[in-house]
């Protein structure tokens, strides 16, 4: 059976170019292939409509050729969002975007569809830019040739691509690509085109780039290029910091994989608060797990040869029996394990999750009371990180994937509250230590993310409640009223 090839053709404007642009195309070196053309005419006001119309009738191809024309000018992104609904919605493979504005030769269709159809790729790029000598040549504008040098090189540093041409608007799409990236969600505009091939790197598909000619001639260019560049580089940046979880956009969102479970990234390759915990706990240790479970982080605990117990807490904690005044009898709420004798307890980045975190402190306090050698540890982000100052002094502030304002975290802490709620709740503070932002995991450039991770940790010396975007604290257990009792009668 053959796979079905969509050739989407947008088209604004492009009486001059259109005819031959359609009768370029190579329909016989395509006939292993189920072929149907798609033009949008996007309310051009020449004779673009009618020169499609009349290619249609006219055509002698035997082909199938659908055109789809707006009443008012939507923008090249709504258009692309337009042709590839299409696509979906008519179980197309593939779809290779092709504008009419004759900027492409329609002849490397069939080399650039291959390496999708050997499934070797999810992405075809025509790139301009394999041959920066051709470019110019071919009679780019040497300032948008210098432009485009200088823009892929930044969208590459932040972005941890390679890629020689961001900017290409001769694409070809595996069917599978346009299902797993919410590429509805994009810019009505230019911008699409970045938008699109950011969600396709964050998803981690495979792009491939292949040497097309360049082609400059009477075509008029909509694009307004400062607008352009300033939301190319807006786009990357937020893309490339929203691992940090101080912005967000929803259309960078691809943290789920097929099976709708979220990514977590190891943090034990740089200085983090996984790490630092790790460095605390000593080999053959046991240890009670009360957070979030992170498998590359429980590896390193067996390795260490540590015994680890993991509790869902957070199960636990509905079924405790919150009295009037939020009075918690702890005879109702007796430690699940009588006979263990723990040797540290760890609670990472839950504790922000939780709706009563004064239950879950008073219920440890005891817990652990008769445990007066064990360390706890604990996790959280800190909502007064600069970064967090500075969007609110500005008027920004939306949740995100993950980070300080992860949608699933339902109470925040600094330095001083996360102190006054354990201190109230009888534990004893050891240490806080404030803990760096994650570079490495929103920036893959290892000297810049060294570099920023370095200037953090030397910022938070200077003040830890402004710069740390992580709080550890390391208590204790207090002796609980009726220990100190005890011991009063004895003695």
């Amino acid at each position: 059976m053959k796979k079905k090839l969509l050739i989407l053709i947008p088209s604004y404007n492009v009486e001059k170019f259109l005819h031959s642009l359609l009768t370029s195309i190579p329909f016989k070196k395509l006939e292993k292939f189920d072929v149907e053309v798609l033009i949008i005419n996007d309310a051009s006001d020449d004779k673009t409509q009618s020169i499609a119309e009349k290619y249609k009738s006219g055509n002698k191809n035997f082909l199938k050729i659908t055109i789809l024309s707006n009443k008012e000018n939507q923008g090249y992104g709504d258009v692309q969002k337009i042709g590839y609904k299409y696509a979906l919605k008519n179980n197309f493979d593939l779809v290779v975007l092709l504008p009419g504005d004759g900027q492409y030769n329609p002849k490397k269709i069939p080399f650039l569809v291959e390496p999708i159809i050997k499934k070797k790729v999810d992405v075809v790029l025509g790139s301009r830019m394999l041959n920066k000598k051709n470019a110019l040549k071919g009679g780019m504008p040497f300032l948008r040739f210098i432009g485009n040098l200088v823009l892929n090189k930044i969208q590459n540093l932040f972005l941890s691509a390679n890629i020689s041409e961001y900017h290409t608007g001769y694409r070809v799409y595996s069917i599978n690509t346009l299902k797993r990236i919410p590429f509805y969600l994009n810019s009505h505009s230019f911008h699409f085109d970045t938008q699109i091939i950011i969600q396709i790197l964050f998803a981690k598909m495979k792009i491939k780039e292949l040497p097309i000619e360049t082609i400059y001639g009477e075509q008029k260019s909509y694009l307004k290029v400062i607008p352009y560049v300033f939301n190319v580089l807006k786009n990357t940046l937020l893309a490339s910091v929203q691992s940090l979880g101080i912005l967000y956009e929803k259309k960078f969102d691809l943290r789920y994989h097929q099976d709708n479970k979220v990514i977590y990234q190891s943090k034990l390759h740089f200085h983090s608060s996984h790490k630092a915990i790790l460095e605390n706990i000593k080999s053959g240790e046991k240890v009670l797990n009360l957070g979030l479970n992170f498998k590359d982080f429980e590896n390193e605990l067996k390795k260490k040869k540590c015994e680890i117990i993991n509790f869902d807490i957070n199960s636990y904690l509905k079924n405790v029996e919150i009295g009037e005044y939020g009075f918690i009898d702890p005879e109702k709420n007796l430690f699940p394990f009588k006979n263990e004798d723990f040797d540290k307890v760890i609670i990472i980045s839950e504790i922000q999750r939780l709706k009563n975190p004064e239950a879950l402190i008073f219920i440890l306090s005891n817990w652990f009371s008769n445990l007066p050698k064990l360390k706890i540890y604990v996790t959280t982000t800190n909502i007064g990180f600069f970064l967090i100052r500075f969007m609110l002094l500005f008027g920004f502030f939306n949740h995100s994937a993950r980070g300080i304002l992860d949608m699933s975290i339902t109470r925040n802490f600094t330095f001083s509250s996360l102190k006054k709620i354990f201190e109230q709740n009888g534990f004893q503070i050891l240490r806080m230590k404030g803990i760096p932002a994650p570079y490495p995991l929103a920036i893959k450039n290892k000297l810049i993310s060294k570099i920023l991770l370095r200037i953090n940790q030397l910022m938070i010396l200077i003040s830890k409640s402004f710069f740390s975007y992580e709080i550890l604290v390391e208590l204790k257990p207090k002796k609980s009223v009726e220990q100190l009792i005890n011991e009063a009668r004895k003695k």
